[in-house]
C-alpha cells in the first residue's frame, strides 16, 4: 500500500443527478474501493452551477477523510494486524530502554501485572484501532464490578491510554489519536482523604519500633527520615556520614537490582542526634557493606521483609493493613512530623526543606532558583535537631545487628512490649 496523494474526485451524471466518484482505503483489503456520492440534481430545485458542483465535490471528498494521513494510518495498522497485545509488548519494552525518562523496573513490573491480569485477556487480540471510549467504558465497568478502587482503575486505564498513544507513524505522530471522554467512560473520581493516603499515628509507630525485633533500626530510620523502602535497603554504610547525623541517598534497590532513586531524587537527609546515636549502635563499627544486609553481603529483600516480618508484625499489633498503609505510611508520618509547626505565624520547618529531605521536586520558581539553602549543612542540621523524630522509644532498645539471629515479631512478647510503650506514652 502506497501513500495516497490528494484527489478532487470527478463528476458524473446519472439520470437526473450529479455524483462525485473517488477512491478510499478500506480496512482488510489492499485495493481501494470506489465510492459514488450524490452532489446535486441536474435540473430543478437544488441545481448547481459547474463551479458550485466542483466545490461541493471537493468538500465531500475532504469530509470522507479519504486523503488524510490519519485514515491511511488507521487502515494500514488494521491491515498489518496490529493488535493491542502486540503494541503493549512493544510499549513496555521501549519504555524501559528509551534514553528520555526510562521507567523504573518496579513501575514496569506494575504495568506488566495490569496487562497480564486485566487487559491482555480481553483486549489483547483486539485491533488497536478499535480501542476507543466504548471499549474503555466496558473495561471500567468490569474493574468496578471486580471491586477495584478508583485509584487502581485510574492506573490500569492509564496503561491502556499509553499503549494506544505509543503507536506512531514514521513522522512520530500518533496512529490513533484519542480524545478520552471520562464522562462517557464513567471514570470514577479519586477523593483525597485520610483513607486514600493512610499513615501511622505516633502511638502506632512507637508500637512498631518497640516490637520490631531484627528490623528495628530499619523501621526507626524509615519513620525518622521518610526514606523510601528501596532507598533505605540500598544505603551503603559509607553513605552514613558526619558521625551518623546524615545519610546520603544515591540509589534504590528493588527485585535484586540497583537503580537511581525515584525522580532522580539524590539528596542528603539529616538526622536528629538521638537517631544518629541509634544508627551508630546498629552499625557497631562497620565501615563497609550495606546498612541493612543479609549474610551474603547483599541488601535485604523488600518483599521478604514485608511478608515474613512487617505484615505479620502489623497483624500482631492489631494495626489495620488497609490499601497503601504499608512502608509508604512511614513517609506520610514523617511529613506530618515535619509540618506539625508549619502553620502561618509559627516557626516551623521550611516547606522547601521538607520537600528536599523527602525527595520531592520543588516545582515553584523559587525552588528552581534556590540551590544554596539545601547546601547549607549547618542550617539543615539545626532544623533536623529541632524537628526531632516525632516518636518515642526506650533508651535501652538493644538493637539487633543486620546479620543477627533471624527473629521475627512472634518471637518477642508483643503484648508486654505494647503495654510498656502505651504506659510510657
Amino acid at each position: 500500500m502506497a501513500r495516497r496523494s490528494g484527489q478532487n474526485g470527478y463528476l458524473v451524471k446519472k439520470g437526473n443527478q450529479w455524483y462525485v466518484r473517488f477512491y478510499i482505503d478500506v480496512p482488510g483489503q489492499e485495493k481501494r474501493r470506489r465510492l459514488s456520492i450524490k452532489v446535486c440534481p441536474v435540473s430543478g430545485p437544488g441545481k448547481m452551477t459547474k463551479p458550485e458542483r466542483e466545490r461541493r465535490a471537493r468538500e465531500i471528498v475532504a469530509a470522507s477523510g479519504a486523503d488524510t494521513e490519519e485514515h491511511f494510518n488507521r487502515v494500514e495498522a488494521t491491515n498489518l494486524g496490529l493488535t493491542f497485545g502486540q503494541q503493549a509488548e512493544r510499549w513496555l519494552e521501549e519504555s524501559q530502554k528509551r534514553k528520555r525518562k526510562p521507567v523504573e523496573a518496579k513501575t514496569a513490573c506494575s504495568w506488566r501485572s495490569h496487562l497480564r491480569k486485566w487487559l491482555v485477556p480481553d483486549l489483547g487480540p483486539m485491533p488497536l484501532s478499535m480501542v476507543d471510549n466504548l471499549v474503555m467504558k466496558e473495561l471500567v465497568a468490569k474493574l468496578h464490578k471486580a471491586g477495584q478502587s478508583a485509584n487502581s482503575i485510574r492506573n490500569i486505564t492509564n496503561v491502556v491510554k499509553s499503549v494506544v498513544a505509543s503507536a506512531l507513524n514514521d513522522q512520530g505522530e500518533e496512529l490513533f489519536p484519542r480524545k478520552w471522554n471520562h464522562e462517557f467512560i464513567d471514570m470514577p473520581l479519586i477523593v483525597q482523604n485520610e483513607l486514600s493516603a493512610p499513615t501511622f499515628s505516633v502511638g502506632e509507630v512507637n508500637k512498631i519500633v518497640a516490637a520490631a525485633g531484627r528490623y528495628q533500626m530499619l523501621y526507626i530510620l524509615l519513620a525518622a527520615t521518610g526514606m523510601r523502602i528501596g532507598e533505605a535497603l540500598a544505603l551503603p554504610v559509607g553513605n552514613v556520614i558526619d558521625n551518623g547525623t546524615t545519610v546520603q541517598v544515591r540509589q534504590t534497590y528493588w527485585n535484586g537490582k540497583f537503580g537511581p532513586p525515584k525522580w532522580n531524587s539524590a539528596r542528603d537527609i539529616d538526622l536528629p542526634s538521638a537517631i544518629a546515636g541509634l544508627l551508630r549502635k546498629h552499625l557497631n563499627g562497620r565501615t563497609t557493606g550495606y546498612v541493612f544486609e543479609t549474610s551474603t553481603g547483599r541488601p535485604d529483600s523488600e518483599s521478604d521483609i514485608a511478608t515474613r516480618f512487617f505484615y505479620p508484625l502489623l497483624d500482631e499489633l492489631g494495626i489495620e493493613r488497609v490499601e497503601g498503609r504499608r512502608y509508604h505510611a512511614f513517609r506520610r508520618f514523617r511529613t506530618s512530623v515535619l509540618r506539625a509547626d508549619s502553620t502561618p505565624g509559627r516557626d516551623g520547618v521550611p516547606e522547601h526543606l521538607i520537600s528536599y529531605w523527602l525527595g520531592h521536586k520543588d516545582q515553584s520558581m523559587n525552588g528552581r532558583y534556590d540551590f544554596s539553602s539545601r547546601e547549607n549543612v549547618a542550617w539543615r542540621k539545626t532544623w533536623a535537631e529541632k524537628a526531632g523524630c516525632g516518636f518515642e522509644f526506650p533508651s535501652d532498645l538493644g538493637l539487633v545487628g543486620p546479620i543477627g539471629p533471624k527473629i521475627g515479631p512472634k518471637t518477642a512478647n508483643v503484648q508486654e512490649v505494647v503495654g510498656e510503650v502505651e504506659s510510657a506514652v
